[in-house]
């Protein structure tokens, strides 16, 4: 045994290159491995235990008695708690089922115990609960008038310690269903429910969790949730979709895992291969079956736990590059203000390492003991004999039979014979490929559906007597100069749509008659104009929107009564059918008011009703949010009628004079497909303009996609570095096997140029065929996957059919440039034998 101990030794130590080669598949197939491996537990630790998040914290929701005993037990792991109680609204004798919310909560949820038809009041109020201010909102309920009260009971109908509410507001609406908020309760003690949020670092949140409600918990039940964290943006959504991401990972995880194990076992396959030959000498000179297995596992051990070392080690940098360039991206974009993806965090456990490990020896095994079965003496001459001969069973492929030149036939004849030795590289190639491009397009699908290509970008600029240009202080100065900029614009041909607003400061207070001083309500409000150059229409004309835009937004009780709005929190378009125009809301509250007087400069009085625009289920506010919009200071919007009225206010030069001039100013907001052109067109026609160009959106999604292509060229760069350095480090081995036939070959005559014609056929049918099975088997993957995806998904959010063709082409390039490097590089490694030299080589 130590005799072959030292052979062994002495054979590594001789034929270094192949045990190099070895190494350095099993490293990179092991690499490959663990890179999807910590990629695939990121994402499922991430739907699991919500770990994907700006935090890193926890969140649980306990529900039950006794819940501040229990949660006294795990204080010093928590970083807040709020308490909630289910509770209900009493108005009179009838009782409301609903909750309290907290004044800071704005989300709504339905309530499933609530069924109401027909028109419902509205009520809307504050109060204080002890310590705690809470608000109440969007609650249906019978014969109620402005001015009634209501009053928060437990669930047994006794009055909770609560200022009672009055009912401020009123909506008409046809409502199916009721709403309610949670609040937040200074006392535990009237709590049934309470969510916890964990300190960052704190392990094992289920089992703190567990173990607490053993010990001091009296029917309380918990569940973990999402609604502090932030998770991955892909994989964001109910329990189905979850399983669907995990699913995929599993599916995706284990199609690596046979390609990695499919990579190392041709390695070793080829290895025991090439020293097939030797084992047969030794079993010629009293060497034992048994031996020779015996040193062949030990050498394939020392082999396997090197790679497998290096392969974990390699597998964890290529990951953390990717981690890298991702969290880069995820902070610029949070830089910019744009709602990015949630940094990601490697999550390296022992059990996969383990597993990789574990994978990587049974990789190794498979190959040996497959050769052990197939070993036999082989003396010299079957030797020479074993490197010359054909198979006569079959023909040879039609290409090869039809070709007249030599290099071609002898590349079929070798394959005819040798071909079963790089299937398993052939395997290799069809599911990387297909993988490659299955991962990488759909990557890139659903990260570009997360970040969306807009339709137009926005930008806007505003001018006043801030600016640059000068003389412009009046709004007969500024006229001709904003019909030029209007002209520029529409002649554009990236230009979609320009909305002009003037804005004349005026208090309101001055307008109303009445015993409020609204201004105290709604500050000094500024009051808009807003005028649209449609593409259609001349580029110098514009028009004033009227109120027939916002029929379909407001409850409208009458077509001829005038409306006011009054805006505090959003300024943006909205959508009326192709165009977007402006629109402002929601609106204050109005203590109790339910019309107000407006009065012209002849004291004429005019009554306009208040409508309340909020919707209950924040639905319109969805849609205000189409285009560009930003927080303002409250914006009256008013019918024609009443504008017309307020006019002859503004047309008299005393008040609207004296304001305009410091305060007023004119704001263009552009819609545009090239926002880039855009300003560069306003920069070159108006060099003195003041341009704020407001592409937030634009530059955080240029950034994200920028980064998405980075990964993905990473990604594509890898998996093929990986794939086609086994593939030369397999085919390097092989050809060292077969010296002995490229030497017999040069003996009998055939040029160098015909020997690398003849490896170069070889290795294009090799890797040219695989690959093309490969890419069709991804491309159809991706679009079975895709449909998946949308199968259960409504049209406005199903992804698009995005096949990533750049990385399809490079893949194939490079492809064929490894086909070439592959035969060049083999060729220079060998040398020009004579028969007699191979015999001493044996």
């Amino acid at each position: 045994m130590s005799i072959l101990n030292k052979l062994m030794k002495r054979q590594l130590g001789h034929d270094s290159f192949t045990a190099v080669m070895t190494i350095l598949s099993v490293v990179l197939s092991v690499a490959l491995l663990t890179m999807v491996g910590l990629i695939t537990q990121t994402i499922y630790d991430a739907q699991m235990h919500n770990q994907l998040s700006y935090t890193e914290k926890w969140n649980a929701q306990l529900n039950g008695t006794d819940l501040p005993i229990t949660i006294s037990q795990m204080e010093a792991s928590i970083d807040t708690v709020s308490y909630s109680r289910p509770l209900l609204i009493k108005h009179g004798n009838n009782i409301i089922r609903g909750v309290m919310s907290d004044a800071n909560f704005d989300s709504m949820r339905s309530d499933s115990d609530v069924k109401y038809n027909g028109n419902r009041n509205f009520i809307s109020g504050r109060a204080p609960l002890n310590e705690t201010e809470v608000a109440f909102g969007s609650y249906f309920a019978d014969s109620m008038t402005l001015g009634d009260t209501v009053v928060a009971v437990l669930d047994n109908g006794e009055p909770i310690d609560m200022s009672p509410l009055t009912v401020v507001g009123f909506f008409e609406n046809d409502a199916g269903t009721g709403y309610g908020y949670y609040s937040q309760l200074s006392n535990p003690m009237y709590a049934t429910q309470a969510d916890i949020i964990f300190k960052p670092g704190t392990q094992r949140i289920d089992k703190l969790v567990e173990t607490a409600i053993a010990t001091n918990g009296d029917n309380i039940l918990v569940t973990y949730n999402q609604s502090y964290n932030r998770e991955l943006g892909m994989m964001r959504g109910v329990a189905p979709e979850k399983m669907l991401a995990i699913g995929i990972a599993a599916v995706v995880m284990t199609v690596f895992g046979l390609a990695s194990f499919t990579m190392v076992q041709n390695a070793f396959f080829a290895t025991m291969s090439r020293r097939q030959k030797d084992f047969g000498l030794l079993r010629s000179i009293g060497a034992s079956k048994k031996q020779i297995h015996a040193m062949m596992r030990k050498e394939s051990y020392v082999l396997a736990a090197l790679g497998i070392i290096f392969g974990i080690g390699v597998g964890i940098l290529m990951t953390r590059s990717i981690q890298l360039i991702y969290n880069n991206a995820s902070t610029l974009t949070t830089t910019l203000n744009m709602e990015s993806y949630a940094p990601f965090h490697l999550r390296l456990t022992w059990q996969l390492i383990g597993i990789l490990m574990l994978v990587g020896f049974i990789s190794v095994m498979i190959p040996i003991e497959f050769m052990i079965t197939k070993m036999y003496r082989m003396t010299a001459l079957e030797t020479i004999k074993e490197s010359t001969r054909y198979k006569r069973k079959g023909q040879l492929p039609l290409w090869a039979r039809l070709s007249r030149k030599e290099p071609i036939r002898l590349a079929g004849k070798s394959m005819q014979r040798d071909g079963y030795k790089y299937r398993g590289i052939r395997v290799a190639i069809v599911i990387v490929v297909m993988l490659t491009v299955f991962v990488v397009s759909l990557f890139q699908t659903v990260l570009r559906h997360a970040v969306p290509q807009p339709d137009a970008y926005n930008l806007f600029f505003r001018l006043d007597n801030g600016g640059e240009v000068p003389a412009l202080d009046t709004l007969a100065q500024q006229e001709p100069f904003v019909q030029e900029i209007a002209k520029v614009l529409h002649n554009s041909d990236h230009t979609n749509q320009v909305v002009i607003t003037r804005t004349f400061p005026i208090n309101i207070s001055e307008l109303m008659m009445g015993d409020i001083d609204y201004s105290k309500s709604i500050y000094n409000a500024d009051l808009s104009e807003s005028y649209t150059v449609a593409k259609q229409m001349n580029s110098t004309k514009m028009i004033v929107l009227d109120d027939s835009l916002f029929a379909s937004v407001f409850q409208k009780t009458s077509s001829n009564e005038p409306m006011l709005v009054i805006d505090n929190y959003y300024e943006g378009y909205l959508e009326k059918g192709s165009e977007y125009v402006q629109y402002a809301g929601p609106i204050l509250d109005f203590e109790g008011i339910e019309t107000v007087t407006l009065t012209n400069s002849d004291h004429q009085n005019v009554n306009v009703k208040i409508h309340q625009v909020i919707n209950e289920d924040n639905t319109n506010l969805d849609i205000l949010r189409i285009g560009h919009g930003q927080m303002a200071s409250p914006i009256i919007l008013i019918n024609m009628t009443t504008f017309n009225e307020i006019n002859k206010v503004l047309s008299g030069p005393s008040a609207y004079e004296e304001n305009y001039k410091p305060f007023s100013e004119t704001i263009f907001n552009i819609s545009s497909s090239d926002a880039m052109a855009t300003e560069e067109l306003l920069t070159k026609h108006f060099p003195g303009l003041h341009i704020d160009n407001n592409q937030t959106r634009y530059e955080s999604r240029v950034i994200v996609l920028a980064t998405v292509d980075n990964i993905t060229k990473l990604i594509t760069g890898m998996i093929g570095f990986i794939v086609f350095a086994n593939l030369i480090s397999m085919s390097m081995i092989l050809y060292r096997e077969r010296r002995s036939e490229f030497a017999m070959m040069r003996s009998m005559g055939m040029t160098q140029t015909q020997l690398s014609k003849t490896v170069m056929v070889e290795s294009a049918i090799v890797t040219v065929r695989p690959m093309m099975i490969g890419l069709v088997l991804g491309v159809l993957g991706y679009s079975a996957m895709i449909y998946i995806m949308n199968k259960d998904l409504p049209a406005v959010d199903q992804m698009p059919f995005y096949l990533d063709i750049r990385s399809i082409v490079l893949l194939a390039i490079a492809i064929v440039v490894i086909c070439i490097i592959n035969a060049k590089v083999a060729l220079r490694t060998l040398e020009r034998h004579s028969i007699i030299e191979n015999l001493k080589r044996l």
